[in-house]
């Protein structure tokens, strides 16, 4: 069927016709009245001329379809990881000659046969017959949306459906007819993996880890082996028999074990069991976090008060806090019960209005809180140990806290009421200080491991403010307080510590602290954080986790030996330099790791795209599946019948034929 239109509105194309018989009519009327013969030449001459001129103005386009048949076009997709080698070496075929037959097959029919091999990245292949099967990484990412991607009607996966990174395979969106030839399902491959270790410690009992071991096993027969935990110092501090079921299981062995017996980082592992395939995957390191053991807090209190009630407060709402709080009515009675206690035997020593120098003689991290009623013979002992200078002040009045440096904690200061103070304090350090008064005194000082409030009225402030929102911003300064003097670390930066030794193709996620003083986006906005390894740099970006409400950076190695982790940030308008750490990056074999983690979804995947699903073994048995239906094409195609060159050469030649003719009859 044709179709016919015109770029010129129908409205042009009268207009044109009119004009056009008007010059034609009004040119014979005028060689009526010339005596010449054969006018009809001259004539017939214009009304060409004319009717080019015409033509040229409407442009007709002539449209029709046009019916094409086309081959079908099919992508071809071949794991090229190193498991699909493991399992051709348990069988009695050769994967390389049957994905040879199935691309012979397909192309004796004509089709359109694109070929492609992926690991951790797609490539396209002219030929199959140099894969090695030999990588270490397989992703199956890049599978996503073939059909506009690669332009193809079929897709053909060939794959163990074992990924070792990035999306599992049935994660992939598959908008067309996909076949899944799958390797490995006929092979029973003996496997005991140590699938995944929890570890912690329980509520009531700190001194006591629980360890939850997940074991997965592929196995013909019921077997025993053991379960071992060795330490950094290669001590066994645990080697228990296991019963592994026969066929695929899964196997949750609890262990309780004493946290004195862990080091810092620690290997569970299973023993080999008869005819295993691999034992890469007996084994998994863990890391104990020793900052998790409990604090030991002592409360001294000279005398009880509202500042008492607020310390003790904020001390038990941290579960890992165990406090011990001593108090007397009598300097003599607290004396005594002083003489009992080993310092030696807390973490932290809070002195609540009461103060003593041999307290500050055990190298213990002391926090000392101004009384309302502090004795003045103690003056003396407060300027000595904290390097600052007492003034008293009889028209001292009272003032609002503030934030000595922009990057400590952004509390909302200017909400809380103006503090009563029985002094003046001022610190011969500016270094050591943390908060201040409006006035320019000093509230919170730190001197070495020794950390004084001069607050004393913090406790009568806490009672009396009404809001939900001052009470928290107060509690939110005593927190501070005790977690920055409890923690032995007192880096504005630095990295958590955690496992060393990572496996090349892993994505490791370091966790950024921050000191309690400091709002972290205050140091982030200069933050900047580089792994290196000899002359090579990678920068680290820095995310936020907003569930468990932390930093991070993902650490994520492109090859192998001693990566070191450094990072620079701004404080107090100076660079710092966060504390390096090293991991051991190490070249192993992660196809060998999950040999037996084939996906059971990969079928369900292909079944879902209206594809087939078959075992590479009966490939040349099934190969008729492959048929596919050739595509039946309409496209409109489109002609215009101008061509503006040759009708105005044609134009030309009527008009230089049509002059000449009449320059020899005289009308010229």
């Amino acid at each position: 069927m044709i179709d016919f239109y015109t770029k010129s509105s129908l409205v042009t194309i009268g207009f044109l016709i009119i004009i056009f018989f008007i010059l034609l009519h009004k040119y014979k009327k005028i060689l009526n009245t010339k005596i010449i013969t054969k006018s009809y030449i001259l004539l017939s001459l214009r009304f060409l001329s004319l009717i080019i001129i015409l033509y040229l103005f409407i442009n007709p386009i002539l449209i029709y379809k046009n019916n094409s048949i086309d081959k079908p076009k099919v992508g071809i997709f071949v794991d090229n990881s190193k498991s699909m080698s493991i399992f051709q070496s348990f069988s009695n075929i050769n994967y390389l000659d049957q994905i040879d037959t199935l691309v012979k097959y397909l192309e004796n029919k004509n089709y359109i046969v694109k070929k492609f091999v992926f690991s951790d990245s797609l490539k396209k292949k002219n030929t199959f017959s140099n894969i090695k099967f030999n990588k270490t990484i397989t992703n199956f990412s890049s599978l996503s949306d073939l059909k506009n991607n690669y332009d193809l009607d079929y897709n053909i996966i060939i794959s163990d459906g074992i990924k070792t990174i990035g999306k599992n395979i049935e994660e992939n969106t598959l908008k067309n007819p996909t076949f899944g030839i799958s390797v490995g399902d006929s092979i029973q491959i003996i496997d005991v993996k140590l699938e995944k270790v929890d570890l912690k410690r329980l509520a009531d009992n700190y001194d006591i880890v629980e360890i939850l071991c997940v074991i997965k096993s592929k196995l013909n027969k019921q077997l025993n082996t053991n379960l071992i935990i060795t330490n950094e110092k290669g001590d066994i501090v645990h080697n228990n028999f296991i019963k592994l079921n026969e066929g695929e299981n899964l196997l949750n062995e609890k262990i309780i074990i004493e946290s004195s017996l862990l080091t810092s980082e620690n290997i569970v592992s299973i023993k080999k069991v008869e005819d295993e395939y691999n034992i890469k995957n007996n084994a998994k390191k863990f890391f104990l976090n020793n900052s998790e053991n409990p604090i030991n807090i002592l409360l001294i209190s000279g005398s009880v008060s509202t500042n008492t009630y607020l310390i003790k407060k904020n001390i038990l709402t941290d579960k890992n806090n165990i406090l011990n709080h001593i108090f007397a009515f009598n300097k003599n009675n607290l004396d005594s019960k002083l003489k009992k206690i080993d310092f030696n035997d807390y973490d932290l020593i809070i002195l609540d209005s009461f103060i003593e120098n041999k307290i500050f003689q055990n190298n213990n991290n002391v926090i000392f809180f101004e009384g309302p009623n502090m004795p003045d013979y103690q003056v003396e002992q407060i300027s000595n140990l904290f390097d600052l200078e007492r003034k008293i002040n009889n028209n001292l009045q009272e003032s609002h806290l503030v934030n000595h440096r922009k990057e400590y904690l952004d509390n909302n200061f200017s909400s809380l009421p103006p503090f009563k103070r029985n002094f003046v304090y001022n610190s011969n350090n500016i270094e050591n200080i943390l908060f201040k008064y409006s006035d320019n005194s000093d509230a919170i000082i730190i001197n070495d491991n020794a950390l004084g409030v001069f607050m004393p009225n913090i406790g009568n402030v806490y009672k009396k403010v009404p809001e939900y929102d001052s009470k928290e911003n107060i509690n939110d300064i005593i927190k501070m307080i005790i977690n920055h003097s409890k923690d032995n670390d007192r880096s504005i930066i630095s990295f958590k510590k955690t496992h060393k030794y990572i496996t090349l193709g892993e994505s490791h996620e370091i966790v950024i602290q921050y000191s309690y003083i400091v709002e972290p986006r205050h140091i982030n906005k200069n933050l900047n954080i580089i792994a290196y390894k000899d002359s090579v740099e990678k920068q680290l970006n820095l995310q936020y986790n907003q569930l468990k409400n932390k930093y991070y950076v993902n650490f994520h190695p492109n090859d192998d030996g001693n990566w070191f982790i450094k990072g620079t940030s701004i404080y107090n308008d100076k660079e710092i330099n966060i504390e390096p750490i090293e991991f051991f990056v190490k070249r192993n074999d992660r196809e060998d790791l999950f040999i037996n983690d084939k996906s059971t979804s990969f079928k369900k995947l292909i079944l879902k795209t209206g594809g087939d699903y078959i075992d590479i073994e009966e490939l040349t048995k099934s190969l008729t599946i492959f048929n596919f239906e050739d595509k039946e094409t309409e496209k409109n195609v489109n002609y215009e019948t101008v061509d503006i060159f040759k009708y105005l050469t044609i134009l030309v030649i009527i008009l230089c034929v049509e002059w000449y003719y009449r320059k020899q009859k005289g009308l010229l």
